[in-house]
């Protein structure tokens, strides 16, 4: 839930361009670079509880204490190997044409009013980024 809430809000930030027909309830809406995002409340609310009860779980349990920190190293030992498998650098991430990929998933679900959503938006970046540069 932890890593979901961060990407959750990550994404929010660096993808503001798909469309998202359902929002999580109780968004923040704010501007940033000329756009406005919303900033998932719920998203913040989940990552601090699962950071208190790992904190909490840490602190107060004799067997926490070992258990929580060789849960996470198990668990980053396992991501490392996937990775070295799959010949992905561990600590760096793989280039994609994400934009590309989006359009391709939403063309292949059939959902054409928001591959045409995604499109006009990405193009009205372009125009906007354009006109910023010239």
């Amino acid at each position: 839930m932890g890593f979901c809430a961060v990407q959750l809000i990550r994404l929010r930030f660096t993808d503001t361009y798909t469309p998202r027909p359902y929002n999580v309830p109780l968004n923040v809406r704010i501007r940033r670079n000329g756009r406005e995002v919303d900033v998932p409340v719920l998203g913040f609310i989940g990552m601090a509880g699962v950071l208190f009860v790992l904190t909490e779980v840490v602190l107060t349990h004799a067997i926490g204490r070992i258990a929580g920190p060789a849960w996470v190293a198990l668990c980053f030992v396992y991501y490392a190997l996937y990775r070295r498998s799959k010949r992905m650098p561990v600590f760096r991430t793989v280039r994609h044409d994400w934009e590309k990929q989006q359009q391709e998933v939403l063309e292949d679900a059939e959902e054409f009013d928001l591959l045409e959503r995604y499109r006009s938006a990405l193009a009205a970046r372009d125009r906007a980024r354009q006109e910023r540069g010239a």
